[in-house]
Formats: structure tokens, C-alpha cells, sequence
């Protein structure tokens, strides 16, 4: 016979009855004789027998598969806890250009070249915080 000595898993239904629409299934089957309560009782005392050979197989399933790795970081030596990593040069400079741009570009054509000669004499940071002191100054 085909398929024999394999565990054949049932399909389930598409839906899934409610607990009392398998109530009243189960009533019907009962008034059309085609299950009785000696059956219902067998199936009922079944179930730890059932559990048991599923847990059974589990267990043994699971001896048979590597353990899967723990997705822990990784330890950190005592003295670097709380602090952030530092930000190489290049992402510093990026970050300091974007926030340049955005503040110069608010300003008028005549008032950019005096920001521009800041940060060629000064640097980038020095052009940065004249431009937030004047954009402070001029919202009040």
C-alpha cells in the first residue's frame, strides 16, 4: 500500500468551525448514529497517549539539530560601557558641511560671502555658529 509506514499529516479544513458549531456537529453525528459516546470517550482518554508520542518525537527531533547560536552582543570590555563609538573625520566634516549648507542657504546672495570668508579664515565650525547667532539675533 502506498504511503505506508509514513505519517500522514491530515489537511486541516479551510475554516477552522467555531467551538459551537463543532458542538453541533458533534450533536448530529450522535443523532444519526454515526459516532457515540463510547467513541467520544475513547478519543477523549487517546489524547495523552496522542501528547505523549508527539512530545516523544519532538524530543527526539531536537537532539538531532545543532543548538542555534545566541544572537547576544558581544561582551565589552567594563571601561568602554556608556560610551559611543567616535565618528571618523570624514563623517564629522559631512555632517558639519550638511548643517553649513542648510544654514547658508536661508540667507540672502550679498550676506553668504561674508559666512564664506568665516569659515576660509575661521573654519567650518566658527562659520556655523556665527550663522545660528545671527539667525537668533534676527528672530527676535
Amino acid at each position: 500500500m502506498r504511503g505506508e509506514g509514513i505519517h500522514m499529516i491530515p489537511k486541516r479544513p479551510a475554516a477552522v468551525p467555531s467551538d459551537a458549531a463543532a458542538a453541533y456537529v458533534l450533536q448530529r453525528l450522535m443523532q444519526d448514529g454515526r459516532i457515540t459516546l463510547a467513541d467520544i470517550a475513547h478519543y477523549i482518554t487517546d489524547l495523552p497517549k496522542q501528547i505523549a508520542r508527539i512530545e516523544a518525537r519532538l524530543q527526539v527531533l531536537r537532539e538531532h539539530v545543532p543548538p542555534i547560536p545566541s544572537r547576544q552582543r558581544p561582551k565589552t570590555p567594563a571601561s568602554h560601557h556608556g560610551t559611543r563609538p567616535k565618528r571618523d573625520k570624514a563623517a564629522t566634516a559631512k555632517s558639519l558641511g550638511g548643517m553649513y549648507g542648510g544654514l547658508i542657504r536661508r540667507l540672502p546672495a550679498a550676506e553668504q560671502a561674508t559666512y564664506a570668508a568665516i569659515k576660509e579664515s575661521r573654519g567650518i565650525a566658527a562659520a556655523i555658529a556665527a550663522l545660528k547667532e545671527r539667525s537668533a539675533s534676527s528672530e527676535k
